[in-house]
């Protein structure tokens, strides 16, 4: 699923183009059991996580469950996530900022928090995060099938050889 362009260029001017880099996640199945999987590597020191999205690319189909997303070495970065079961492609998730808040739910094309609310909340703040690994998981017990998600970071380093991959 790709954005309409005004989309983006709305996305981009209300950001002031102050989101830094971006990093990209291809379509992956959702992690089922709560296993955690691997989303984004950060190498080289501190940085600032202004956006996180996860765009959902299959069908939510393994069962009821929740999600959350959580950095390897700072903990949790989002609460459990309301019910997923049954999301459609499109169905947009994102983070606050504000570490323990519940992972956030939009409908198909938009953003939680009203189009950009809680993108420009984040970008605004941003969540400084130290080398380490960020994940996600699900709590769906059944079998994967077409569940899946993509997923788009954007940082910026505050260190000189910070990376996020």
């Amino acid at each position: 699923m790709s954005l309409p362009q005004e989309v983006k260029r709305l996305f981009i001017s209300e950001a002031g183009g102050r989101l830094g880099t971006p990093a990209f996640l291809a379509a992956a199945g959702d992690p089922i059991g709560g296993a955690w999987v691997n989303m984004f590597t950060i190498a080289g020191g501190y940085v600032m996580l202004t956006s996180l999205v996860g765009i959902r690319t299959g069908v939510q189909n393994a069962g009821a469950g929740t999600m959350q997303v959580q950095h390897s070495v700072a903990g949790v970065m989002s609460a459990v996530s309301g019910a997923i079961a049954g999301h459609a492609v499109g169905v947009l998730y994102t983070i606050t900022g504000t570490p323990g808040d519940a992972l956030q739910i939009g409908l198909a094309g938009l953003i939680p928090g009203g189009l950009l609310g809680s993108l420009a909340g984040l970008a605004t703040n941003g969540v400084v995060l130290p080398a380490g690994i960020v994940q996600w998981t699900t709590t769906s017990a059944g079998p994967v099938g077409t569940s899946a998600c993509r997923w788009i970071a954007h940082y910026i380093p505050l260190d000189r050889d910070a990376v996020l991959v």
